[in-house]
């Protein structure tokens, strides 16, 4: 009784969908010859609501699809409403078709978009969306588009549907019988693995089964034999009324041709295998009993309608082709249309979804302009080799480059540069929020050209590797090419400069980035001479000597810009392939003069020169942090002498310090990449690969490069150029001395190396430079007032009117405070090296960070060994910490999962990746250890250890301290070799030579309690009054650590600490994640090492006289940070200091 009334509920569900279908096609049966209704007076919007509301309930109700599901997919009802929405009958149907399909796709849980049934009405959906041909309904059209786009993202490998422009090439072309059928072509092949590079997680797709079309002429039709689609579909349903009545009447069907079987084997729909009493019921009394009947109603209406689509324009997809979207390029000059040409779309891989988001990119409706930029970004995002491809290939490169272009000329001219700095814009918004404060005339044309120009930067950074190559290549030369280097060289020079300038700070992405890099050296890494073309650096250096101080100072703020953008090829070009020879480096005088380096350097240098065995893990620069460094800072300080000095009192460079500090470091790590080398080192001219004399000769000629040979000049000039010019000419050498490169550090920040005979440098333009101020000021009456004057107006911004001949006053602050600024660089580069500050103040912070993602590690226990399964607890809860100190949660429900195993244990969870766990063995049989438990075996440690201390008294050793000693030591045992090894226990001293380390946890305790004892002593001994109180770590100094085995110390242990813990974790590039847990073993062992030969030969504490104080300061601030690295990584093996041993 229940499951009959059940039956009757689904066949009530069943009849509904079919009347409110069949209401629908209702409506053409009554309006022969008058389709013209307006369809907000037709029945066919609520009907199909009514339809989707249907279908959404009936996937609530199972898991399964419905019946009415297959009834759709099966009579292909979509095909229908596609062939409706083309004809736009009754006027509107087009709007209505559209939300259906959106609504229908957005919501459905069942991934539809591969069925034939599906995907052939939404191509042509697609095919019918053309936003260069203005519309009323363009804003559902851009919906209907993104909401494809998402589900293709979703479904990534779905893209073979949509990447076929050919496949939909007439509207209202319909396909022969047999071309209907193969339609349903479409075969499951395995899901393709992801390839590597990084994608925006907001469009990251799911990992789901790709289609391809076995069918690749989907949709073909031929041009003089075109039949009606209704017709068509009439004719199948007669065919299928055919084979109902033979089936309910009881007849054999095995007279169906194996043709129909095989096709209607195709065309089934995803609940084709659901032997379901009830659905074959109702299907057949409904074909059965309707066919009859409603066969000669329908069949007029249905040929009245084809006669209708027969008479209606055809719709090609490729109309916003002719649509005038790319006119602008018409009037392109010769070079303009070469390189248009040169990066011309291929018709052949055109794609449909694409070009139509495309063709709206132009409209004039910004919430659909907006909306066709999410879709394209959406869309470039995927990680499909071939679409990508396809993308990369179509005209959305030249329609990114033309809108650009035209936004940039739309600018105005009488813009001030000095007002387009203060715009604020993201592309996302129509126009930014003016205020009365920022609003200028023509503020709205720059902040539309800079919001397309940062939605193209975005796209760039967030596309496929091979799109976003594509996409700034074009730009760069359909743009900045074409356009913007014709513009610097006219009228408007000051105005484009600007805007370059802006152009370049709002370019964020590294590949953008690396084509703008192009645009202005060059290709070409090795400087070429070309008398008949000047190169954009070379217009952009001239510019600076030009004798309109506007287009100077605008042209060293784009110098500026330049250096912010950390080009490693703009660099090499413009800067260090002059400097990386050494060439300005005197190495005749180097014996007789004070060099870069300190004398015990010196000889150093000397002995190493012609080797290249470098230590790998060297990371600290003796060129950047020099010995003499005070020397050199009173170089910089000592240059303005007293009597020209504004503010005698104040000669500090302090106050620079900090934002110089926060500058350097971002500079560093933005220069992390670029393998720069750590020392500046002569070239042996020995190794000359050109035996001829001269070419000797012309090598020992130094040429600074044009470059920096113009800020030379123009340092040389600062007496005679305006306070704006020098500031910013001041600004771009700081930022220029700030690169980490030793060459250029070298060249611009050491007064003391001895240079080759002509050759200029920063400190000798600025001797003479204060030289000639010196000459210049004794002439002027009560110069130091005036000085003073100029200082509280220049500096802290008095309202007080400059003095006249303020010029040269100018002059003499800024050169005051620029020399002090060199001192502050030179410093911070210097005291970047020296990390012991780091350490002391961040203290158990130190080396982990606040921000990352989340983990989650599981162990499958071994169940035969007590020992390895101990191993494998250790290996998780030391990941899990190094995580936590990394700044990643640990949760279940992580994004990346590990999963620790043996090689004998069977297949891990899904999501998880594997990580193999060697086994404990017994170093006598060599075999997993199984019968000895880990209690078992800290007993015999515990044993182990108290016989090594028989010479103590037994109250010195405590069972808890043994018992703490005991578990350090295994855990140095099992940690010590990489996870995937075995591991051998060593249960008595004649195993010791099998054992994994000798000198273990033992040797890591003892030497921690060795500096603890030191640091303890030393508090005692400043209560007792023989030391004072430790100083004020700034007041010490750091720097004259410099033995051999303090610089160890310091840059390969203390430094290295943090970087040691990433080496850790280590997650590559296809996302999965390996662990290297023996690496913090190996670390701890050999600091013990190094610090044991420090403690051996350098006194510690001293016998309290003042002048050895400083020094056994700066050893207990170093005992300090070695004392905070020892804790912080035993705490990272959960291994409990101990005071004493």
């Amino acid at each position: 009784m229940i499951s009959g009334f059940q039956i009757a509920l689904k066949n009530t569900i069943d009849v509904d969908f079919i009347y409110h279908w069949k209401q629908l096609m209702k409506f053409y049966s009554s309006h022969k010859t008058n389709c013209k209704v307006s369809i907000e007076n037709t029945g066919i919007p609520q009907h199909l609501n009514r339809l989707l509301e249907i279908l959404l309930a009936e996937e609530k109700e199972s898991d399964n699809p419905g019946l009415c599901l297959e009834y759709l997919l099966q009579h292909k009802l979509l095909d229908w409403l596609a062939t409706l929405a083309s004809a736009e009958t009754p006027p509107g149907m087009r709007l209505v078709c559209l939300i259906f399909f959106k609504k229908f796709l957005a919501r459905t849980k069942f991934p539809l978009l591969h069925q034939a049934a599906v995907y052939g009405p939404v191509l042509r959906l697609i095919g019918l969306c053309n936003g260069s041909i203005p519309s009323p309904i363009e804003g559902e059209e851009i919906k209907f588009l993104l909401t494809l786009c998402f589900l293709i993202c979703r479904y990534p490998h779905l893209t073979n549907i949509v990447n076929d422009c050919s496949s939909v090439r007439l509207e209202h072309c319909v396909v022969k019988g047999s071309e209907r059928l193969d339609v349903q072509s479409v075969t499951y092949i395995p899901s393709r693995q992801r390839t590597n590079h990084s994608i925006n997680p907001l469009f990251e797709p799911l990992n789901t089964q790709a289609i391809t079309l076995v069918n690749p002429n989907l949709f073909a039709c031929d041009h003089h034999q075109r039949r009606s689609i209704c017709t068509e579909r009439f004719k199948k349903s007669a065919k299928l009324c055919d084979k109902t009545r033979r089936k309910v009447s009881g007849r054999s069907n095995e007279s169906t041709s194996s043709r129909d079987t095989e096709n209607s084997s195709r065309c089934s729909s995803p609940v084709e295998k659901i032997q379901d009493a009830a659905l074959e019921t109702i299907v057949d009394q409904c074909d059965y009993e309707n066919c009859d009947r409603e066969s000669d109603r329908v069949s007029s209406s249905v040929f009245d309608i084809d006669a209708k689509l027969q008479d209606l324009e055809e719709l090609r997809l490729d109309d916003y082709r002719r649509n005038g979207l790319l006119n602008d390029n018409n009037d392109a000059d010769e070079k303009g249309q070469s390189l248009a040409e040169s990066i011309s779309p291929d018709p052949e891989n055109s794609n449909l979804l694409l070009d139509a988001l495309i063709s709206y990119l132009n409209s004039a409706d910004n919430t659909v302009r907006v909306r066709a930029c999410e879709g394209i970004m959406v869309l470039a995002t995927l990680e499909e080799p071939a679409f990508a491809r396809t993308m990369a290939q179509s005209d959305l490169s030249r329609v990114l480059s033309a809108r650009l272009e035209n936004l940039f000329k739309c600018i105005p001219a009488h813009v001030d540069p000095a007002e387009i700095d203060e715009i604020d814009f993201t592309w996302g918004l129509d126009s930014p929020l003016w205020t009365n404060e920022k609003k200028f005339p023509g503020c709205r044309q720059v902040a539309a050209y800079f919001m397309w120009l940062d939605y193209c930067d975005q796209l760039i950074k967030e596309a496929h590797p091979e799109v976003a190559a594509a996409l700034a290549k074009a730009i760069r030369l359909l743009f900045f090419e074409k356009v913007l280097t014709p513009a610097l060289g006219d009228h408007h020079v000051v105005l484009i400069t600007a805007l370059v300038t802006e152009t370049l700070k709002k370019i964020t992405g590294s590949v953008f980035n690396s084509e703008l890099g192009y645009w202005l050296v060059g290709i070409e890494r090795v400087p070429v001479a070309d008398v008949c073309e000047t190169s954009l650096i070379e217009r952009l250096i001239e510019n600076c000597y030009s004798d309109s101080d506007d287009l100077t100072l605008e042209t060293l703020k784009l110098f500026e810009a330049i250096l912010e953008a950390r080009n490693e090829h703009v660099f090499h070009c413009m800067i260090l392939s002059y400097l990386t020879s050494r060439g300005y480096y005197d190495t005749s005088a180097a014996d007789s003069a004070i060099a870069s380096w300190s004398d015990e350097e010196d000889e150093r240098e000397r002995e190493k020169k012609g080797s290249l065995d470098f230590c790998q893990e060297q990371t600290h620069s003796r060129t950047l942090a020099p010995s003499n460094i005070h020397r050199i800072i009173n170089c910089f300080l000592s240059l303005v002498p007293r009597q020209l000095q504004s503010d005698p009192g104040e000669d500090d460079y302090g106050r620079y310090m900090a934002d110089w500090e926060k500058q350097y470091q971002r500079a560093k790590a933005e220069c992390s990449l670029f393998a720069w080398p750590l020392e500046a080192v002569s070239v042996d001219d020995s190794g000359s690969y050109d035996s001829r004399p001269e070419a000797d000769h012309c090598s020992s000629r130094f040429y600074m490069g044009p470059f920096i040979a113009m800020l030379l000049d123009k340092v040389s000039n600062i007496p005679n150029q305006k306070y704006e010019i020098n500031l910013q000419l001041t600004v771009v050498i700081s930022k220029l001395a700030l690169l980490p490169h030793p060459y250029l550090h070298e060249f611009l920040l050491n007064p003391l190396v001895p240079l080759t005979p002509g050759t200029k440098s920063l400190f000798n333009c600025l001797q003479k430079v204060i030289k000639q101020l010196v000459s210049d000021i004794i002439k002027m009456p009560k110069y130091k007032d005036a000085l003073r004057e100029t200082r509280k107006k220049l500096l802290q911004e008095s309202s007080q009117d400059l003095i006249k001949d303020n010029i040269l006053y100018e002059s003499i602050i800024i050169t005051e405070e620029f020399c002090k600024e060199l001192a502050a660089i030179a410093y911070v580069k210097y005291q970047h090296s020296i990390v012991i500050r780091d350490a002391i103040k961040l203290n158990e912070f130190y080396g982990k960070r606040i921000d990352g993602g989340n983990f989650f590690i599981k162990i499958n226990e071994d169940t035969e060994s007590s020992l390895t399964t101990t191993r494998m607890r250790l290996l998780k809860n030391t990941c899990e910490n190094v995580l936590k100190a990394l700044g990643y949660a640990v949760e279940e429900n992580a994004e990346r999962k590990l999963f620790l195993t043996t090689k004998s244990q069977g297949k891990i969870e899904n999501g998880f990746d594997r990580c193999l766990c060697g086994v404990v063995k017994n170093p006598v049989s060599n075999a997993k250890e199984t019968g000895l438990s880990y209690s078992q075996y800290l007993e015999q440690k515990m044993k182990l250890v108290r016989e090594a201390n028989d010479s103590r008294p037994v109250d010195e050793i405590e069972d808890q301290q043994l018992e703490m000693i005991a578990q350090a030591v295994i855990t140095f045992e099992f940690m010590s070799v990489k996870p995937s090894h075995p591991c051998f226990i060593k249960v008595d001293s004649d195993a010791d030579k099998a054992g994994t380390c000798n000198r273990g946890g033992t040797f890591v305790l003892y030497n921690l309690a060795r500096i603890t004892k030191i640091l303890d002593k030393f508090q005692y001994e400043i209560d007792s009054g023989k030391y004072p109180e430790l100083w004020d770590i700034d007041k010490v100094d750091l720097h004259l650590l410099d033995s051999e085995e303090e610089w160890n110390l310091i840059y390969n242990y203390i430094y290295d600490y943090p970087f040691i813990l990433k080496r850790i974790i280590e997650i590559e590039a296809n996302g999965h994640c390996k662990i290297h847990p023996q690496l913090l073993s190996a670390f701890l062992l050999n600091l013990c090492q190094k610090f044991s030969n420090y403690y051996r030969r350098c006194r510690i504490l001293t016998d309290g006289r003042s002048q050895l104080l400083q020094e056994m300061m700066r050893r207990i601030y170093l005992l300090k940070a070695l004392q905070i690295v020892f804790t912080n990584a035993l705490e990272i093996l959960s291994i409990t200091p101990i005071s004493r041993m």
